[in-house]
């Protein structure tokens, strides 16, 4: 797709972002050749059987050992689906014949090299996967593209001011792009929504800032850095009084180097707590309180407000830090080749680092520090919650045809209310999701989005989900209705 003959090898994927279903975008380096970006499905409904044998040919771990091992025979290369394995299992690695992979797009000139990757909340606000931005590193001036978030066509492209040297990028919940430079200490921004309004590099009031590696937004769109060449961490809050003033925002610097520990400060993460993660280079994670007042602190400092240092070597080249769903944070080391997982309680405190350190074996250096969860994505860009409901219709001996979903609620501006839906005679195994509908009534026998099927169906399971661009305004589900008809399997 988008150009040049797509890369089969050399490409060094770094960056991840996963979208609203859980699908995964990788960015492809590729020093020196094609930079590209590849998706991958989550789930395998979502895959696609390109050879036609009638089942999903994916990447999995055949002999139970929690890892894929990728040349099963021996011969010095990667495994395909024809390889044939000197255990007698089938290969675990597949490569180019693995059909959870859908796509993988070009973008850039020769040597680019695709350092950064992050999703906006889609097309509309409202809805949607998710549209994948991607940013060049070594032309100049360099360029995001935005690759459209089901087919990974390019919809369109941002020149960014000269000197920029992209390694990161987050989106905020007003859609507005932030990306950090490794060389330079300076960021700059610009609408997803209006690509034509672009913002100049930002770089904070210190002469020994260095340059900066990760970043990410928080709960309050806070832009959040980690230090690289100085080992601090920095925050900008943008003034959001319109786009004109969002370079007359705020620097905050934190510094993590007095007690001779804290190394490089690489990966960043926020939660819904309030706290900031941060990975160390050296092998450690860094908890800092995300609503500290504006300023130049010391660690002293910041450690009476609660920052800790989790002091645990948890792998050299710590690069990556993320928060699951369950409020836990992750940590990707790149010279163990591992994911630690460190439990926390409801208020971000580590429950038990003797008991509830748990340590993940993955693929070799895994070099990754974005929003590789989806969490941020979820809570900070496109805040969401979901309301899910199952519904048993007229029961076994008769046929259910379910005909609509109506439902009141209250949307503020900035805010939307939508539903899709699937059934089944299985609670178990229910079919296909079809929506989304974002008006009221949902006729769930007519196009463009139904008829949904099964069709008759025991079952129908209903997702309202509730997104809103600001944290003071939510919308609000009031009532829904279910309406059907039954009739008999067997009518005379």
């Amino acid at each position: 797709i988008n150009g040049q003959p797509i890369q089969t090898d050399l490409n060094h994927p770094s960056r991840t972002a996963v979208d609203f279903n859980f699908d995964v975008w990788v960015a492809n380096r590729a020093f020196g050749g094609q930079a590209s970006a590849t998706k991958i499905a989550n789930s395998i409904d979502d895959c696609i059987d390109r050879n036609g044998s009638g089942v999903i040919d994916t990447s999995q771990d055949q002999d139970g050992d929690g890892q894929i091992t990728l040349d099963c025979d021996g011969d010095g290369h990667p495994d395909d689906l024809s390889t044939v394995c000197t255990n007698g299992l089938p290969p675990e690695f597949l490569g180019l014949d693995d059909e959870c992979v859908l796509f993988t797009v070009n973008y850039g000139s020769n040597d680019a090299v695709g350092r950064s990757i992050c999703l906006d909340a889609g097309d509309p606000y409202s809805g949607g996967s998710g549209n994948a931005w991607v940013g060049t590193f070594s032309l100049s001036p360099n360029v995001f593209y935005k690759l459209d978030g089901t087919t990974g066509a390019i919809l369109d492209q941002v020149t960014l001011p000269a000197g920029m040297r992209v390694y990161g990028c987050t989106v905020d919940r007003q859609g507005i792009l932030w990306a950090t430079d490794l060389v330079n200490a300076h960021i700059t921004y610009f609408d997803t929504g209006n690509t034509t309004r672009m913002g100049p590099l930002l770089s904070p009031p210190w002469s020994s800032s260095g340059a900066f590696y990760g970043i990410c937004t928080d709960g309050q769109a806070n832009i959040w850095l980690g230090g690289w060449s100085t080992y601090d961490v920095f925050r900008y809050r943008p003034d959001r009084t319109s786009f004109d003033s969002l370079d007359d925002g705020v620097w905050t610097r934190i510094h993590t180097s007095e007690e001779g520990v804290i190394q490089h400060t690489r990966g960043i993460a926020a939660d819904l707590r309030g706290w900031v993660w941060v990975a160390s280079t050296n092998g450690y994670i860094v908890r800092l309180p995300g609503g500290i007042q504006d300023g130049d602190w010391t660690w002293a400092q910041v450690a009476a407000q609660g920052a800790m240092r989790i002091d645990l070597n948890l792998g050299g080249g710590m690069i990556g830090v993320g928060l699951d769903f369950d409020g836990n944070v992750w940590g990707m080391s790149y010279n163990a080749s591992t994911a630690t997982k460190i439990d926390l309680d409801s208020a971000g405190n580590p429950v038990d680092l003797t008991n509830n350190v748990y340590v993940v074996p993955v693929g070799l250096n895994p070099y990754t520090y974005s929003d590789f969860t989806g969490y941020g994505l979820r809570n900070f860009t496109r805040p969401r919650g979901t309301y899910t409901y199952l519904m048993e219709g007229c029961g076994e001996d008769l046929d259910t045809h379910w005909l609509r979903v109506e439902w009141n609620a209250t949307t503020p501006q900035g805010t939307a209310v939508k539903v899709r839906v699937r059934t089944g005679d299985d609670p178990q195994n229910m079919g296909q999701w079809f929506g989304y509908w974002e008006d009221s009534p949902a006729d769930l026998t007519a196009s463009p989005i139904g008829p949904v099927w099964p069709d008759p169906a025991r079952y129908i399971q209903v997702e309202f989900e509730l997104t809103s661009q600001e944290q003071t305004d939510t919308p609000i589900l009031h009532d829904f209705n279910l309406v059907w008809d039954c009739e008999s399997p067997n009518p005379e």
